[in-house]
């Protein structure tokens, strides 16, 4: 079952988080999310973990 989490500023979906679902790739967690207008994510950083991301539907401002 996936993880579901939702709050003011969207839906955050963890789609698969298994290990096992990878059989050894790279690869280490699947999740979808949506983002209201005018809301921000972030605000943390991951010191071994990179991450990519496929916007769909997008007006968004990324700061690094």
């Amino acid at each position: 079952m996936p993880k579901i989490n939702e709050d003011e500023r969207g839906l955050f979906i963890e789609l698969a988080n298994d290990y096992k679902f990878f059989n050894n790739s790279s690869v280490r967690q699947i999740s979808y999310l949506t983002m209201n207008p005018g809301c921000v994510r972030g605000h943390h950083y991951h010191t071994e973990t990179h991450e990519a991301f496929v916007l769909l539907d997008y007006q968004a401002l990324f700061l690094d």
